[in-house]
């Protein structure tokens, strides 16, 4: 796509339906914010790879002030996926379509990283998967500068951020790692042998054209509409065609955001739309032979 955003993504599958006319399934693969825990409390790590089964424009609405109401019709919403689509993304949650695709994502993450070595694609570490608790700002702590220091005041309602500060690390603004949230998952590997491996989760996910870029308005936002991701792509290509989105987590859409991620992620979504593909092809193959 030649930029981001759901304007670009549009236009691009606008083009893709007038040239092809038969597409039956179009996929927007990449990296995405991801929100802490699913609907039924599953832990989301950076690193693990979320397939939609809907798609929500989170910035399609109104701006009130100190407020913002999105449209929430049955003609503002985006439709459901198709019943092929559906059926397949209904297979793929049971127990044994489940293990396959994990094991499947892992062997072909395994060879994407065995291919191309130099390329970054190792995951960063536990410790550098992070997750601050969503009032914990990204901002100068030690010596804050006069916009940071609003943060510093109990109560402020009018909190901001400096630039400088969005683009240093943690180590660098000196984050405290006592205000990160502990994980399960991160412990059980940590007694175990130290490794992680991805996971796939299903669920909504936010579509906008804003980089979502605070704890406590992803927070919202999880708690209104019950989504699991936040990308740029999906709804500009979800009205255009047949579509699934498979996107993997690199940050947790909050101030704390960094590219540690990216490449790993990228990678875990490319491994996971492989083995997506290999089940809808063999899926289409038996339902052919029925």
């Amino acid at each position: 796509m030649p930029s981001i955003g759901k304007g670009a993504a549009s236009s691009v599958a606008s083009n893709v339906r007038n040239s092809f006319k038969n597409i039956e399934l179009a996929l927007v693969v990449g990296i995405c914010g991801a929100a802490p825990l699913t609907p039924s409390h599953e832990e989301i790590l950076l690193g693990d790879v979320v397939i939609s089964d809907g798609i929500i424009q989170y910035d399609l609405g109104r701006r009130l002030p100190h407020t913002f109401i999105r449209k929430d019709t049955l003609l503002d919403n985006l439709g459901r996926p198709n019943p092929r689509i559906r059926s397949h993304l209904a297979k793929l949650r049971g127990r044994r379509s489940r293990v396959q695709l994990q094991e499947e994502l892992i062997l072909h993450l395994t060879e994407l990283q065995e291919r191309w070595p130099d390329q970054s694609l190792e995951s960063p570490g536990i410790e550098q998967d992070q997750l601050f608790q969503s009032t914990y700002h990204h901002q100068h702590h030690q010596t804050p500068c006069s916009v940071c220091a609003t943060n510093m005041i109990e109560d402020c309602k009018d909190r901001a951020i400096c630039q400088e500060a969005l683009h240093m690390t943690c180590d660098e603004l000196v984050c405290d790692p006592k205000m990160a949230i502990p994980r399960i998952r991160h412990q059980v590997a940590l007694h175990g042998d130290g490794t992680l491996t991805p996971r796939v989760h299903y669920g909504l996910i936010a579509s906008g054209d804003s980089v979502i870029r605070s704890g406590v308005d992803r927070d919202i936002l999880v708690a209104r509409d019950g989504v699991i991701a936040f990308e740029m792509e999906g709804a500009g290509v979800w009205d255009n065609l047949p579509c699934i989105v498979i996107k993997a987590a690199c940050d947790y859409a909050d101030s704390h955001k960094n590219k540690h991620w990216q490449n790993y992620a990228a990678a875990t979504a490319a491994a996971c739309t492989k083995a997506f593909l290999q089940a809808w092809v063999a899926n289409d193959s038996s339902t052919t032979l029925e």
